[in-house]
This record gives C-alpha cells, structure tokens and sequence, in this order.
C-alpha cells in the first residue's frame, strides 16, 4: 500500500463566519464513578462491542472499589464496558499517591498496556526513583495485572505518549526534571527537558534519550511511520539542541523530530506558521487514524498528519484555523487557506482545548475538546462545555460545532470509531442535568456514543440472538449467544441482512417502515417472531433481543478443512479442521477423522490428536454444545520435486461421525488444494479446486470459499472491509459462514453484496509481525438450480485496509464438470459386531444423485448386496465368522472409485462356571469355609461375580466384583443344608445370555459331645439335627472300628452299621419317617458302648 503523507496544524485564532448545524446527535451515554473526582482519559473500542476505559479517580465508593490510599489521592481507574454499556469490572490501580492513566494500547499478545504517571512505591507500583514518575502498566482482559513498573528520577517526570515500535516493545516521550536515576539529564535555565526512552515487552528499560540543552521543553506525542520509524511532536522553549526561534522565544512554536526505532535521531524541522507564531503548548493527542501532527500530538492514519492547538486568551474571542503541510518538503509548511470558525465565538473570551482529532476521510476530521468561557474576566471551569467540531479541507461546508453537557463542567478527552456505525468518545462531566441523566459526585468518568450521521444517512436495528434456556425472553446468566441464523429487516423489496458474530447483528436502514425477523430452521422456536421499527429521520437506533427456544434431541454436525496458507512444495502449510454443531444436542464422544494427502507430513496438531497411523489423523471431541464449534490446526510439511510438483492437487478429507445426523451431506468434506509457486497474499480459493462435480452441485451441496487476506503495507491496519459480490449464478440467501481469524461484522446488502467489517482489527503489517499480519474468512454458498456441464462459477472480492484503495483478489473460476466420482464415504460399521446382533445398517454419506449419470454397487465377500437409497443391510446370521468385507463402488463415464470397509463377525457366548469349597460339611468349630469359582467359561477377559444366599439374589452378601472367592464363618452357615449361589456377569459384548449361576451345598451339623475316652481331645459329631437325608457323623478314629445302630422310639432297630478305619460315615436316612431316633456308638473292640445321641426327623 503506497500513502501521501501530509501534516495539517490547527491552531486558535478570532474571526467570525456563517455556518450550518452538525448532524450529530447522542446515540446513548453513560457515566461511572463515586463522589469524588473522577475523569477519563482514553477509550479503546472491543472486538466484542464493549470498551476499555482509563483514566483516574479519587474515589473510593458507587462504581469505584479498591482504592489505595485516601481520597486526597488519586489512583489510576481501568473500566472494562459490554456491549450494554454495564461494567464488566473496574479496577483501581496503583498505591497510596497519586497516580493516573493517560492513554491505553493493545497489545500483539491480546492483552492491553496503559500509560500514565505515578507518585507511588507501593501496592500495585513496587518502584518509584522519586518525586512523579512515569508509569507504564500492563493487564490482562480480564483485569488481572501482568506487570507495573515505573521510569525516571528523583525529580518531576511526566509522560506524553507510547507507540509500539517495530520489533517488539514501546517508545514512550515526555519530559523530565530528573538528572539522576534513568534520566541523567544536565537541565540549564527552566525546569524540565524533552525525555523519550524505549522499554521491551515485559517493561524492563533500554534506554533514553534527553535534550539537556532544551531545558523548559516536553517530548509531547509519537507517532509510528510508514517506513517503520518515528515522528515525535516536540515543545522546545530555551537552549541550543537545533531548536531556533522567531522573534520573542516565548512565543514558541511546535518541532517534529524523526527517529529511528532505537531513538537515533534521524532530523529535525520546525513547523513554519504565520508570523508572528501564537503561543501554544503541544500536548499528546490520542486519537487514531490518519498521522494527524497537532500541537497536542501527533495521531497515526494512512493519509495525512493532522494536528490541533490551543491559544492562550490574549484576546477577548479565539477561534481555530487550520494549516495544511506537505511532508515532503524543507520546512514542512504549507498553508491551507481556512475561514474562522462562528460556532466558537462569544460574548466573553475563551480557551479552546481541541483534546483529540478523528481522521473520517482524507478530508474530514472530528475534533473534539472542552471550551472554558470567560465571562467576568476570568476562568471559571462550570462553563466548561464539551465540543465536537468537524472540518472539511475540500467543501465549503464548516458546520458549526456542537456542544454538549450541563450546567456544571464537562469535557471531551478522546473520540474513536465505533465497531458498528458511529463514535464513542470519553470524557468527564460534573453536570446532572442538560444532556446529563445523574452524577455520582464531582466529576464522572463520561462516555457518550454518537450518531454517524454526518458520514451516512443510516438509521440502526441492532440487538442480540440468543438460546433462552430459562425461556424468560431475557438475556441472562447462563443463556448463550447464538450466530447461525440471519437477521432480516426489510422495508417492501428492500432488505438488509445480518449474520451475528457473538450473538450481536447490526443492520443498518434507511427512513421508514420496516420488519425485522430471525430466519430460524425448525430445531428453533423464536420470541419476538417479528419487530416492527418506524424511522422518521437519520441518526437513530432501535434495539431488539431475539430469544430462541430449542426443539431437543436434534442432531447434525458439519466438518469442514480451511487452508490457512498456499501450498508450495518443500513449505510449511497450515490447515485449520472446523466441526460446528448446528443442532440442538450436544456432541458427545464423537469421532472427527482426517485423511491427510499421502504428501504431505504431519508436524502437529492443537488440539492434539488421539490417533495417528499412516495419513490418518483423529480426535475424539466431548461436550460440544449446540452452536458450538471445535477448531483443529495443523501443521504439515509439504513433499519437494518430483514427489510434489505446480499445479498436482494435494487431496485431503474430513468427517465427523454422523451417526443419528439428520443432515449427513455435511459430515464428510474433500479438500482440493492446487500446488502454486509465486502467489499474491490476498486471494479467493475454493475446497474444489478450479472444477467442481457435476453430481456434488445436483445434490445441492455448497460451495466452500476462502478469502485471506495479509497486511503487506509499513503500519498497523486499523480497520479491514472486505466486500463480495455474488453473480446471479448465486443463492445470495444461502450463504453461512465457516470460520474466521478475527472478530467481524457481516451484513448483506442490496440483495447481492455481503460485506465483512474487521473494525479495530489492528492487524500488524508482515515487517513487524509477519505471522499475525495475516487473515481470512471462510464461508460456503449455494449455486442457483438448473446450471448445466460447463457452466462457470465465478467470484472475487474487494479487500480494504483503512482507508487506500480496494486490494482486489483473484477471479476465482469454478467450472462445473463430470469427473471421477468421489471415493464413497462409508459410515455406520463397527469393526467388530456379534452375530446375534441380527442386522447391520451401512450409510453411504455422499451417495451420487440419481441424475449424476454415477451407478452405485456393493458388495460383502463378493456377494452383491442392495443399495437402497444409500443404505445397506447386513444379515449377521447369514456371514461367516471371522473376516468380512463390504465394498462399495462408484462409476461414471469418467471413472471408478471404490472404497470397502473390513468388520469382523465374533460368535456369541454363553456364561458358564464351577464352584468349589474348602469344606461342605461343618460344625460351629469347623474352620473358615472358602468358595471359589474354580473354573469358568463365557466370562470374557473381566468377569464380574456376585455372592448370595438365595437364587434369586435378594440376599447378597458379596457385591459384583472381579473377585471370584468368598471365606466365610461358620457362624454365618444354618445349622442343615446351606445353599450359596455364585452368579457371573460376562465383560464379552457378544454373548447369548450375559449371566452364569452356579451353587455349592455347605452341611452344617451340631456338635454331639460324645467322646472317646482313648482320644478325649477329640469330639465325634452327629448331623445334622434335625436332618431331612443324610446323616453324616465325623470324628471317629481311622485306627478302630465302631458299631453303629439307629432305633426308634418303640425300640426297633431301623438301622445298623460297621464302620472300621474311617473318620467319618454317612446314614442316608430319607426314607426314614418321621420322629424321633437314637443313635447308640459302640467301640467294638472293647463292646464298650461310647455313647447315645438323639435325631429328629
């Protein structure tokens, strides 16, 4: 980008003329802060509609909490606004002096540093040289403080202003008392000299420089050249240094000197004005835009330099009048004839304090300030009223200024462009009345937004989209902003549209009727359904909040590639992966997987992949919520000549599981990327290449565009627009966006024109920052029905930085061709699946419509199978276990794409196990029982087992567990039969019943107490009792023989046995009646009875 630099001075000066009202008018106003004084300096616009605001304050209640100190003393205010003007936090920064902030940056890394002076070491400022300092602050969005630190010495050192330079890291110009500390300046004659110095990104000091012989001079603004030096506005008074002066030294005039980034100074030029020169005092102006030199400052923007000054009232009526300069030559003088402007005279004197300057065009500029009046002779700063005041070099047109405020005083610190239409400006008031709703005490921090309707005749219909959760029609805490949907108004034929960017559209109208809706798909409900807005004249705003109801359970997904860079053989080449959830369930364990060109390597992936095998790559994505979207960059390595060569297609795809997807066309995406050499760095591309498939357009599919964009220029771009133009080939409705780099504003205008707006982008040009000078924006539209073979799509855009002259982007041409089918994307098989499943169910997601001229067939082990409108049935039943393979195949007049999918058929278990214990006949002074499952069949590699007294497991007394043993007491066995059950869960997924049961019989029997008097520590044991089969009887001696006999009551022998060298025996006495019995034990060797013990049965 080439740019005429000029440098216009505007200074005070009496006169009188005619001149028609500005057109501005309060669009809204706020103001903040506690009862004591409170006064902002600077605001700086947000990506998300909101505001950074600072400045300082002395209070330390209403809006204001945290201060440090007394109220006697000033700390530094930072206020962070929403898009509803309402704070988000504020903090007061510093310690128990008085410090302030003059003016406020953001930074490369995404947070904000702040520029002030501080007379404090403690608290948030840990390091003061003495006396005032220069304070430099950096934080983060949300508040948090990153670093403090202050510069000078032990004397008065004030700041001017702090650009960023190339590099890394800030110049800062001001003046110092100091010649001690970082300063070391030797001061002759007045008190203080010009001090600028450079810091690095974490604020640590590299040095300065000081014009000792300067003394009473100020470093007052810099500014940040095209050809990456620096212009710095100086106020020289008494000395040597090259400064020289006209006439009466006192009468000074304003000096620019430029510098290099390391502050080598590379000249010095006086600005040259009328003679003799008015006596004004440069001070830093912190407006944006043009490189505007003013005595209060200089101001960056790529057309001009521009400045501002003011006149001490030496006369009883003071005026303004401009001078303009060429850059280009000796003494940087060029007078610009102007008239004097009405508006600032009155009956009394003045002092006019233009405090900031806003380049609109080359030119225009707003200006705006505070105006004291003098009404008795001297100042009296309750008539103090802010003014905004416009200029035009090239018109006749000088409408006279407008002033705002109350009764009390009130003034203009700083104007700057809003995101939207319109400018915000920050200031202070003391006032509760007038244009003024309250005052919290003394003076409030005041920020004012201001109609455009200078620029562009334009009424506004703005608001928010967003999901009501609570469904109350009210945006609150826990609803979410919401960007799928357009926001239509329209006014009969006419009709403006608007795709949100964090929930918030702006769409912006002429005078009239008109009808505002949200065009909804029918997984959303809305609330209004439609607003009506009535606009008798420019300059107004009417607000409205769509609220939107979700139908649950719905699910579609879409995956989409951008290529972030060209692709050149041998280069890097970044991909950015996006999946968005356009439905109304969350996405839950899903599976996005991308097969990468065979030539290109991977370096890496954020986030990091959970796959990576040969060229495929996958992710495994969780809790993505509805209009939510997940962004994977990547990092490949291209292959170099011959294995990659101009003008080969690198070919990659994507595709998200789409499993249950009501919309499966966009799950699976191709990416066609055409190798170049050379290439222009803002271009148009397309996912199809230079061609796009015949049958890809007959299925209504979209097409997929990008457009990126690079800041090739020597500065910062402040603001980008990017226009498109869709043909009549075009479903200019259709369009929705994919991804972008940055924050924007999109609206559709004159039915065809869709327009981005980058405002406050502050894209850094490739000689500073070569990685972040770059952008794009991706987004997918619908050619119109019935375009036939050959037919050819064309499209370009129109990029703007700032204000030069449109970069226009390639004519993309996209020709619509029969060409080899793509490669069936099969989806819907696990690779492993149970034979008792019954059927499977295939889906081909970008099955060829049936007027493509493209058959479909498909196969499994080479038996053909139906295609029945995109799906296939699979009979398990009927398949081999083992190894299957489904092949589906494609073909057209110009090809055949097959693709096939391998899944394995297992057959079903069934659950089976064995029980085993240590002991199954017991007594109370048996050991401890252990069961265990001693063998199993069925389980699967993590059986679980469950323990219980009873078969339908009503009585547990071992939870499912692995654990497939059990000891128990014999306590907790009933004196008879005791049955335990042992049930087996299958940790298989193909089985025939998931369960196994088995159970062991445990005999607990009573002690009898009969003893053998040869073997007295030994008890033989008769049970159980009472007994229903068996009768077992245990501890007898293995080494002598007994007699066993079982009568009845009536003395009838029922039973009779032997038993010799055995320690236990068994009566099967089932078939015994009931009753009762005794059962006589007989040594026989001594025919010495041992005993009698009594049964019942």
């Amino acid at each position: 980008m080439k740019i005429k630099f000029y440098l216009i001075f505007l200074m005070v000066h009496l006169g009188t003329f005619a001149m028609a009202q500005l057109p501005y008018s309060i669009k809204w106003q706020k103001n903040f802060g506690g009862s004591q004084k409170d006064r902002a300096n600077d605001i700086l616009p947000l990506s998300d509609s909101g505001y950074l605001v600072v400045g300082y304050s002395f209070s330390n209640d209403g809006d204001v909490t945290g201060h440090h100190g007394s109220t006697s003393t000033s700390d530094g205010w930072i206020v962070r606004l929403n898009a509803k003007k309402e704070i988000v936090w504020q903090k007061s920064a510093g310690g128990t002096g008085d410090d302030h902030l003059r003016s406020v940056l953001k930074t490369s890394d995404g947070n904000f540093i702040a520029l002030g002076t501080s007379s404090t070491a403690d608290y948030d400022i840990t390091n003061n040289f003495g006396g005032q300092d220069i304070w430099v602050i950096k934080f983060s969005g949300d508040g948090n403080i990153i670093w403090s630190k202050s510069y000078g010495g032990s004397a008065k050192d004030t700041a001017g202003n702090m650009v960023a330079i190339p590099g890394g890291g800030y110049m800062i110009t001001g003046n110092s008392s100091s010649s001690d500390g970082q300063v070391n300046a030797v001061i002759s004659g007045l008190n203080h000299t010009i001090w600028y110095f450079r810091i690095n990104e974490s604020g640590n000091f590299l040095g300065g420089h000081t014009f000792p012989n300067a003394s009473g001079s100020s470093g007052q603004d810099l500014r940040l050249l095209p050809d990456g030096n620096l212009l710095m506005s100086v106020q020289p008074v008494l000395g040597n240094e090259g400064f020289t002066f006209p006439q009466n030294p006192f009468q000074s005039q304003a000096w620019l000197i430029k510098l290099k980034p390391d502050g080598e100074k590379i000249w010095q030029k006086p600005i040259v004005g009328p003679t003799p020169p008015p006596f004004f005092n440069p001070r830093a102006d912190r407006s944006e835009g043009a490189l505007q030199l003013t005595p209060y400052g200089i101001v960056l923007v790529e057309n001009g330099i521009i400045g501002s000054g003011q006149a001490y009232p030496n006369q009883t009526v003071f005026a303004m009048y401009l001078n303009r300069y060429d850059g280009t030559t000796t003494n940087l003088y060029k007078q610009h004839p102007i008239d004097q402007f009405e508006g600032f005279i009155t009956s009394h004197a003045n002092i006019l304090t233009p405090n900031s300057i806003l380049a609109l065009t080359d030119s225009n500029l707003l200006i705006t300030g505070q105006r004291i009046t003098f009404p008795n002779g001297e100042e009296d700063p309750s008539n103090g009223k802010a003014f905004l005041f416009r200029y035009s070099f090239n018109g006749p047109d000088k409408p006279a200024p407008l002033y705002f405020g109350g009764s009390n005083e009130d003034g203009f610190s700083a104007i700057k462009r809003e995101l939207g239409s319109g400018f915000v400006v920050a200031g202070f008031s003391s006032s509760s009345d007038g244009d003024l709703t309250g005052n919290k005490g003394m003076n409030d921090f005041w920020i004012v937004g201001l109609n455009d309707s200078a620029d562009i005749k334009k009424n506004l219909v703005s608001g928010l989209v967003y999901i009501d959760h609570n469904n109350n029609q009210q945006f609150d805490a826990g609803d979410k902003l919401f960007d799928q949907f357009k926001v239509r108004t329209t006014k009969g034929t006419e009709t403006i549209e608007a795709i949100p960017y964090g929930g918030i559209y702006n769409n912006q109208t002429d005078t009239g009727n008109y009808v505002t809706t949200v065009l909804t798909n029918p997984f959303y409900s809305v609330q209004p359904v439609s607003h009506n807005s009535s606009f008798s004249n420019y300059g107004n705003e009417d607000k409205v909040d769509f609220a939107l109801t979700m139908l649950p359970g719905k699910r579609n997904y879409s995956a989409a590639i951008i290529p972030l860079t060209p692709a050149r053989p041998g280069e890097e080449i970044l991909y950015e992966v996006v999946v968005q959830n356009k439905g109304t369930d969350t996405l839950k364990n899903r599976t996005v997987e991308m097969i990468k060109d065979s030539r290109l390597f991977f370096v890496d992936a954020v986030p990091t992949q959970s796959y990576n095998s040969g060229d495929t790559l996958k992710w495994v994505l969780n809790n993505v919520y509805p209009d939510s979207t997940v962004k994977i960059q990547l990092r490949f390595n291209a292959a170099i000549p011959p294995d990659l060569n101009l003008n080969d297609t690198l070919i990659s795809t994507v595709n998200v599981d789409s499993v249950g997807d009501l919309a499966r066309d966009d799950n699976f995406f191709t990416l066609n990327q055409i190798v170049t050499g050379s290439y222009d760095p803002n271009d148009k591309i397309t996912s199809t290449g230079n061609s796009w498939s015949k049958s890809a357009y007959d299925k209504g599919n979209y097409l997929y565009y990008t457009i990126r964009f690079q800041n090739t220029g020597t500065d910062t771009a402040f603001n980008i627009t990017i226009t498109d133009t869709l043909s009549n080939r075009f479903d200019r409705s259709s369009l929705e966006m994919i991804a972008a780099s940055h924050p924007y504003q999109l609206n559709r205008v004159k039915d065809n024109i869709y327009i981005w707006k980058f405002k406050r982008i502050l894209l850094p040009d490739s000689n500073r920052n070569e990685p972040r000078s770059h952008g794009f924006v991706s987004f997918r539209v619908k050619p119109v029905p019935g375009l036939s073979v050959g037919s050819v799509l064309e499209n370009s855009a129109a990029i703007f930085f700032d204000y030069n002259l449109p970069v226009i982007t390639n004519l993309h041409q996209t020709t619509l061709v029969i060409v080899k089918p793509d490669q069936p994307s099969i989806s819907g098989i696990q690779s492993t699946n149970c034979r008792n499943a019954g059927s499977l169910t295939a889906a081909l997601d970008n099955l060829p419509t049936a007027t493509s001229g493209t058959t479909v067939t498909a196969s499994i082990n080479g038996t053909p199978v139906t295609v029945n409108n995109g799906s296939i049935t699979i009979n398990t039943t009927a398949l081999n276990a083992g190894e299957n393979k489904l092949e589906v195949v494609y073909t057209n007049t110009s090809g055949t794409s097959t693709a096939s999918v391998k899944f394995t058929i297992v057959e079903p278990v069934t659950p089976d196990l064995t029980l085993s214990a240590t002991a199954v006949n017991i007594t109370d002074q048996s050991s401890p029982v252990t069961i265990t499952v001693s063998a199993q069949t069925g389980g699967g590699s993590q059986p679980l087992f469950t323990f219980a007294k009873d078969k339908s497991f009503a009585s547990i007394i071992q939870g499912e567990s692995t654990t497939n043993s059990i000891t128990l007491q014999p306590s907790v066995f009933a004196t008879g039969d005791n049955k335990i059950y042992v049930r087996m869960k299958t940790s298989a997924t193909c089985y025939s019943d998931q369960y196994g049961l088995d159970s062991i019989l445990i005999v607990k029997s009573t002690p009898t107490g009969i003893i053998d008097p040869e073997f007295p520590n030994s008890k033989i044991s008769i049970g159980p009792n009472p007994f229903k089969g068996s009768i077992h009887i245990k501890g007898l001696q293995t080494s002598k023989t007994y007699l066993l006999k079982l009568v009845n009551t009536s003395g009838q022998v029922v039973w009779q046995g032997r038993v010799k060298n055995a320690s236990g025996f068994v009566i099967e006495g089932a078939l015994f009646p009931a009753g009762m019995y005794w059962l006589h034990l007989t040594d026989e060797k001594k025919q010495k009875q041992l005993g009698s013990f009594a049964l019942f049965r």
